[in-house]
């Protein structure tokens, strides 16, 4: 009976340790591409192209900044548009510098922050196992 308890335990022991294995290496798949939808976003900007552009946006995704007490907003169609026209491509190469940092990640959603000459808070997610932004706040980088 004893060798039978043991051995239920050790088998239950073996799946969770599986499954905990396979959902890290899920996880560790997920933030590469939640990084490579934040580069293309970012290098998308100062490259001024807009298909990486376009591949990192949800079609719904919204782009906003406070300044002043106002409020401004940017749609993924007139986000496109810009970069298509140039996006960030005169940018001084110094503002070239980027950095980007996974803040959170769980299953279906992310938040990200890049920082380049802005700061942009990325919130994502894994739309048929896509990630896409779909919001993000910004505002200009004075450190």
């Amino acid at each position: 009976m004893k060798k039978i308890i043991y051995s239920s335990i050790l088998i239950i022991f073996l799946l969770i340790s599986g499954c905990t294995s396979e959902t890290s290496e899920i996880l560790d798949k997920d933030e590469e591409k939640i990084m490579e939808t934040a580069l293309n976003y970012i290098e998308g900007w100062y490259e001024g192209d807009e298909s990486r552009m376009e591949e990192a946006l949800h079609p719904e995704m919204i782009k906003r900044r406070f300044e002043n007490g106002e409020l401004t907003e940017l749609d993924t169609s007139r986000m496109v548009d810009s970069t298509k026209r140039g996006g960030g491509v005169n940018a001084p190469k110094e503002n070239f510098e980027i950095e980007v940092e996974v803040l959170d990640k769980s299953e279906n959603i992310a938040s990200v922050v890049t920082r380049s000459e802005y700061i942009d808070y990325l919130h994502l997610a894994k739309v048929k196992d896509k990630w896409v932004i779909v919001n993000v706040l910004w505002d200009m980088n004075r450190n």
